[in-house]
């Protein structure tokens, strides 16, 4: 797949994206509201040379010593001794390495200028203790660096201790977009997860591990239109995939056009026969005699989406009860016939003699002719027909349909001889998606 495929896969999870970042959002919203806040209290020392009357000599000596010393005189601020003697001055609750902890310096590269920085939980809290160390920065100095001669430099500050207006963390806004940011990471990575998870058929690459193509896509047109029917003239987004539909069977085998078709799905509920029914209905539009077959003597429907009465059919005139003419009622272009009685035996009856010669007189009668069969794998009666019919379509469920069975139903399909010409896929969420075209709402059935 190409980047553009990759990144359509991972929009149609915006739901699992937006849901993650929305979580992860709201944690660093509730971790900066729980947290402590801190204040800052900065200030500037200056190790200057120890006497201002020195002469030129001396006085370069100074300034190169102070150079070699600054980074050692800023590491007497956060040492632990420092510590202690700033806990010993304010009565402070905290070890001595907790409160040297607070406190970081810095030294600007090739100066002799050490930044303090002192935090704290409050401003003047933070204040005190800059100020504490400042008082003792020099005596202890004295005491860590211990030499036989008078040291030439001294440290000054140069700015006193600040008092912080606003604490310095937490730093809400910047904590709400890390967070924000983190989230979506966060949401692509679910995304991509539950995509590469997922097992189910989407669109035409999915179809690859069983071997067939993909004819079309029909839209989730919602379930109070489960039973709709297109129309001459129909010009919704249901209608032109299905017209699509029926021009790719049309030139499945150019020399040697498909007749006879059998419909049917891996499992219940995928919209098989409203596929079938749908079908069957694009084609009369296109001016071929059709006639659809309600095979189903499970769970019949095909009566139902053209409102024709169910009890008279197919099962009417394999029993020889009625003639097969008898048992058509057509229907805006299309015949129709029915499932008629359920009998006990249904996979008997559709593999009986009586089935093959029914078969035979409607492809006399008929330019095409189209099976609604049960779901595949739970039962064999699509299997019985697939063996003698000219095309077999699977119906794919968007999202629901598990590509594993798929490749099963294809696998005992193609056993028996039947020839899977292509895959449906229905209620499809593609809108505008440019591999299938434009599609509004989706079809059930």
């Amino acid at each position: 797949m190409s980047i553009s495929d990759y990144v359509r896969r991972l929009t149609r999870r915006w739901r699992v994206i937006l849901v993650v970042s929305a979580i992860v959002l709201a944690l660093a919203g509730f971790m900066s509201w729980q947290m402590d806040p801190t204040y800052e209290s900065r200030a500037q020392l200056y190790v200057a040379i120890d006497n201002p009357n020195a002469d030129m000599g001396t006085a370069l000596a100074a300034g190169v010593y102070a150079q070699q010393k600054v980074l050692s005189y800023a590491a007497v601020a956060t040492s632990e001794k420092m510590g202690q003697t700033v806990k010993q001055d304010l009565k402070r609750p905290e070890t001595a390495a907790e409160l040297a902890a607070k406190f970081k310096v810095n030294v600007p590269f090739g100066t002799v200028l050490i930044d303090l920085t002192v935090q704290d939980s409050t401003a003047k809290g933070a204040q005190r203790l800059a100020s504490s160390l400042l008082n003792h920065y020099n005596f202890l100095l004295s005491s860590v660096d211990d030499t036989t001669q008078e040291r030439p430099v001294r440290v000054s500050v140069l700015a006193s201790p600040s008092l912080a207006t606003s604490p310095v963390s937490p730093n809400i806004p910047l904590n709400l977009l890390a967070g924000l940011f983190a989230g979506l990471l966060l949401g692509i990575a679910a995304a991509a997860l539950r995509d590469v998870l997922d097992n189910t058929i989407k669109d035409g690459s999915d179809l690859e591990p069983a071997g067939v193509t993909l004819l079309g896509a029909l839209p989730d047109v919602g379930r109070k239109d489960r039973n709709h029917l297109i129309s001459v003239g129909d010009s919704s987004a249901l209608a032109e995939s299905l017209r699509q539909i029926r021009v790719n069977l049309q030139y499945a085998s150019i020399d040697n056009p498909p007749k006879t078709f059998v419909v049917t799905s891996c499992a219940p509920g995928e919209g098989k026969s409203f596929v079938a029914v749908n079908l069957a209905a694009a084609f009369a539009q296109s001016g071929a005699s059709v006639v659809i077959v309600d095979a189903d003597l499970r769970r019949p429907t095909v009566a139902a989406h053209f409102g024709v009465p169910s009890g008279v059919g197919l099962t009417s005139a394999l029993l020889k009860s009625l003639d097969l003419r008898e048992a058509v009622q057509p229907v805006n272009g299309v015949d129709v016939i029915a499932a008629g009685k359920l009998p006990p035996n249904p996979s008997e009856l559709l593999g009986s003699a009586s089935m093959a010669e029914l078969t035979k007189q409607l492809e006399a009668d008929y330019d095409l002719i189209i099976f609604d069969t049960p779901p595949m794998l739970a039962f064999a009666d699509a299997k019985l027909l697939a063996h003698s019919a000219d095309a077999v379509i699977l119906v794919a469920n968007y999202g629901k349909s598990s590509i594993d069975k798929l490749v099963e139903a294809t696998d005992q399909l193609r056993e028996v001889g039947g020839t899977v010409v292509g895959t449906v896929i229905n209620r499809s969420k593609l809108a505008n998606d440019h591999a299938y075209g434009y599609y509004g709402k989706a079809a059930k059935a």
